[in-house]
């Protein structure tokens, strides 16, 4: 019984970074629903439900590596994850004028770009983990669309301003680490061994 009890604790314990997972993929249809009805008080709702989203892609991550529960289903729906949360919320932002349409446009074809690029390395057999320039790029988009979701000036702060501004570097470090991936998968494929020797032939 006491082993039982201890394998139940494990499994229960080895769920808590999908579980996080998952959290923020709920967070999503929350934010769809609040967001659009465009008042202080559901700014201020939506910014703690960002806020708690962009906290579990942090803390999902802490717990697999710290109890070294790592799993092929996470793996899988972390990357899911974000991407859902951050083309959903610009696209919210777009739509409500918070942020320029062409801005995240650019960042949201970017994220689709890594993510098929990510199925493709998947099927080859090929990974493509995440390097720092891509966790800077996350940290500041996430403050970004934190500040623009209440896009005013609070105790001092010009979120406005701060949040146009973590866009734009959001925004070059994307693209500078959607590069850097595409360059990792011409390496790891072969594809930049081959394409001279397919212009000699």
């Amino acid at each position: 019984m006491v082993g039982k009890s201890l394998k139940s604790s494990w499994m229960r314990l080895c769920s808590v970074p999908n579980n996080l997972t998952l959290l923020r993929i709920l967070c999503v249809p929350l934010l769809l629903i609040i967001f659009p009805i465009n008042h202080y008080v559901t700014d201020l709702i939506c910014a703690v439900f960002f806020s708690l989203a962009a906290l579990t892609d942090f803390f999902d991550g802490f717990f697999a590596r710290r109890f070294n529960t790592t799993s092929k289903l996470g793996e899988i729906l972390d990357p899911i994850a974000d991407k859902l949360l951050a083309v959903a919320m610009l696209l919210l932002l777009c739509s409500a004028a918070r942020l320029p349409a062409l801005l995240g446009g650019l960042l949201i074809v970017r994220e689709v770009a890594v993510c098929g690029l990510r199925s493709v390395a998947s099927e080859r057999g090929l990974q493509l983990p995440v390097d720092n320039l891509g966790k800077w790029k996350t940290a500041a988009l996430w403050i970004a669309i934190f500040c623009l979701i209440i896009n005013k000036t609070v105790l001092g702060l010009p979120l406005r301003v701060i949040g146009m501004g973590s866009i734009w570097v959001a925004l070059l470090l994307s693209w500078w680490s959607a590069y850097h991936y595409w360059r990792l998968f011409s390496q790891s494929s072969g594809l930049a061994a081959s394409a001279p020797e397919e212009e000699e032939s």
